[in-house]
């Protein structure tokens, strides 16, 4: 019925095009029942209501937003809700970084104590990886040698959606199957990062894999011997895209020199 300039630019939508307009082409279906019952809370309550929700706009962007509102009633008695809406897109993804880290440190930590705890690399190896994903939230963690001679990457321990490394090849030579985050971590005996892991080209090899394993992104640190030579590396995925921050780096780096 009625919506103020600022509204309207929150909504990347003219303010004439607005009127009339229902707020749930906004929403996804499966906010549609939130929005709902948001109302319902404000009319029972006869108070302040505030709801978070997710706002898709033109692009196929989406904006986290808080709606505040107020029942009220028109000079006809009709119900009316009056309705402050709060971007709040960057306090949630500040939120979600932090919860990340804390996370990271909790992997960090419980990998120290299997360090001091592990009697052979093996035991080592695969505490790390069931660390990652139980206590790091991701989807698969492994572990890979690399041959001195064929260069091929060999899975030697690995927890999580192990599915995906069924029948893998993926060398640490620069050919095709070794041009990948993996690869490229040991190659070069840093880390890398790949935060959109099913449209980056150098990953288009394990395209099909990846989606079918929910991957979304990826992070490959090197792991080296004590006089710096590479002997492998450790591979971390996730479920979401843009999931590996630049506060995560030294955090990886630092597991890594760890576990080497």
């Amino acid at each position: 019925l009625e919506i103020n300039l600022t509204g309207a630019r929150l909504l990347e939508t003219p303010r004439a095009a607005l009127i009339g307009m229902q707020f749930t082409s906004f929403l996804r279906k499966e906010e549609n029942r939130e929005f709902f019952k948001h109302l319902r809370q404000c009319k029972q309550a006869n108070e302040q209501v505030a709801t978070e929700l997710a706002i898709a706009l033109e692009g196929g962007v989406t904006i986290q937003v808080q709606l505040s509102s107020v029942a009220t009633r028109s000079d006809e008695g009709a119900p009316l809700y009056r309705t402050a809406i709060t971007d709040i897109t960057k306090l949630k993804e500040t939120q979600e970084t932090i919860l990340r880290l804390n996370r990271l440190y909790q992997v960090l930590s419980e990998t120290g104590k299997a360090i001091a705890y592990s009697t052979d690399r093996e035991t080592l190896f695969r505490e790390i990886c069931m660390v990652a994903v139980e206590h790091g939230g991701f989807l698969l963690a492994w572990v890979g040698v690399a041959d001195v001679e064929s260069g091929l990457v060999t899975p030697v321990a690995s927890h999580g959606v192990t599915g995906y490394l069924d029948g893998i090849r993926i060398s640490g030579r620069d050919k095709p199957e070794g041009r990948g985050p993996t690869g490229i971590a040991i190659r070069e005996g840093t880390y890398y990062i790949c935060n959109d892991f099913l449209n980056d080209p150098c990953t288009r090899p394990w395209h099909k894999r990846a989606q079918t394993h929910g991957i979304r992104s990826s992070a490959s640190v090197a792991l080296k011997l004590m006089n710096g030579e590479v002997f492998g590396v450790l591979t971390l995925y996730s479920g979401e895209k843009d999931f590996f921050k630049w506060q995560f780096i030294d955090l990886l780096k630092q597991m890594a020199a760890d576990i080497s």
